[in-house]
C-alpha cells in the first residue's frame, strides 16, 4: 500500500504538496480527507490541520472557575467550566458572545466565548450542558467580569430564554439588532437567520484563511474540520457532529468589527463616550474611515456606559457625542 501510494503521488504535477493534495482529492483516507475532496469544507482545511497538529497554536487554559448563583468564581481545577486564556485586563474591551441550546444532557452544548476587541483572541470560553436561564445568569456574570463587556446572546429558538435572563438581570449592555446602525431597541440579542449567518460565518472563514489569530481552541479547530456548505447553501456541521462553537467564535468576531476597539489622541485608551466631533474612526482591517459629523443627541434610552452627569457635561460643552453601545441612538461605525 505504501508503495503503491508513492507511485501514485509520483503521476502528479507540481511541488511536494501539489502531489499530495492531488492525491487525497482522487484517494481520500477517510472520512475528513473524503468531505475535504468534495470541495464543501468552509474553511480552508491547510490553516486548520496548522492549528489541530501544532499545540503551540492551540489555546491553553490558565485556569478554570465553576460560578456560583451568587456570581462567585471558584478556582476548580477539576469541575471548573469557565476556561481562562486571558485574565481581564483594566482598560481592554471585550465581547461575550453565546449560543444557547435546549440544556439536555445528550442534546446540543450552550457556547460562551470572551473576545478581546484589540486582538481578537479568544479570552475565556464555557461549553456546558445547563438550562438556558443558568446560561443567561453566568453571561452576565462573566460579562461584568470582563469590564462591563458587551453581551451578544443568540435569541433564536431557546436563546429568548437566556436573553430575558439577562434583561431580568438589569445588564445594560446587552446586544439589539441594528444597535450598529443606530435603531431604536425592539428586541434584545443577535437573531440567526440565512442571511446573518452567511455574513458571520464568512468573515470568520476569510480571517481564519488570512492569518488574523494565533492561537484558537481546540474545541474550535475541531469544528472547523467538518464545518460544510451544504447542497441547499447553507451552513452547518454534518450528520453528527457540532457547530456550537463555529458560530460563536464568528457572531463574536462579527462584533468586534461592529464595535472597533479605540484609543484617546494621548496614547490611552479611548473612553466609550469619548467620540466628539471631528474624530475619525479607523477600522484597521479594512481600511474604512468614517468621519463622524452629523450631530448625536442623547435619546430617551440613555447610555449604557458612562456616568450620565459626566456625559451630559461633555454633550452640554462638545454638543456632538457618539455612543458606541447607544441604546437607541447613534454609534461610530455604521455598516
Amino acid at each position: 500500500q505504501i508503495y503503491w501510494r508513492r507511485l501514485k503521488m509520483k503521476e502528479g504535477t507540481g511541488t511536494l504538496e501539489d502531489k499530495k493534495a492531488t492525491f487525497m482529492i482522487k484517494y481520500p483516507e477517510n472520512d475528513e480527507d473524503c468531505f475535504a475532496s468534495t470541495g464543501n469544507l468552509v474553511f480552508d482545511q491547510t490553516v486548520v490541520a496548522m492549528f489541530y497538529r501544532d499545540t503551540s497554536m492551540q489555546l491553553h487554559s490558565i485556569r478554570k472557575y465553576s460560578i456560583g448563583v451568587s456570581g462567585a468564581f471558584v478556582e476548580d481545577d477539576e469541575r471548573g467550566v469557565f476556561l481562562v486564556y486571558e485574565e481581564p485586563i483594566p482598560g481592554e474591551e471585550y465581547v461575550v458572545p453565546q449560543d444557547t441550546a435546549k440544556g439536555v444532557a445528550k442534546g446540543d452544548y450552550s457556547v460562551l466565548y470572551v473576545m478581546n476587541k484589540k486582538t481578537f483572541a479568544v479570552a475565556a470560553r464555557m461549553r456546558i450542558h445547563c438550562a438556558p436561564e443558568i446560561f443567561g445568569m453566568f453571561g452576565v456574570y462573566i460579562a461584568h467580569r470582563y469590564n462591563d463587556a458587551l453581551l451578544v446572546p443568540e435569541k433564536n429558538d431557546r436563546g429568548h430564554v437566556t436573553v430575558q435572563k439577562a434583561v431580568n438581570m438589569k445588564y445594560p449592555h446587552i446586544y439589539f439588532d441594528g444597535m450598529e446602525r443606530g435603531m431604536k431597541l425592539t428586541e434584545f440579542g443577535f437573531g440567526t437567520n440565512e442571511k446573518t449567518k452567511k455574513l458571520v460565518v464568512e468573515q470568520l472563514v476569510f480571517d481564519v484563511r488570512m492569518g488574523a489569530f494565533q492561537k484558537l481552541p481546540l474545541g474550535l479547530v475541531e469544528e472547523m474540520t467538518w464545518y460544510i456548505q451544504k447542497p441547499n447553501g447553507s451552513y452547518g456541521a454534518v450528520v453528527g457532529k457540532k457547530d456550537d462553537e463555529v458560530m460563536t467564535m464568528a457572531i463574536g468576531l462579527y462584533m468586534c468589527y461592529l464595535f472597533p476597539y479605540h484609543y484617546r489622541r494621548n496614547g490611552e485608551t479611548r473612553g466609550i463616550m469619548d467620540y466628539v466631533e471631528g474624530s475619525s474612526i479607523l477600522n484597521r482591517r479594512t481600511g474604512i474611515v468614517e468621519e463622524m459629523g452629523a450631530e448625536r443627541p442623547l435619546t430617551e434610552f440613555g447610555y449604557a456606559f458612562g456616568n450620565m452627569e459626566h456625559i451630559r457635561s461633555r454633550f452640554a460643552k462638545k454638543k456632538k457625542v457618539v455612543s458606541q453601545y447607544s441604546k437607541g441612538g447613534r454609534v461610530n461605525v455604521i455598516y
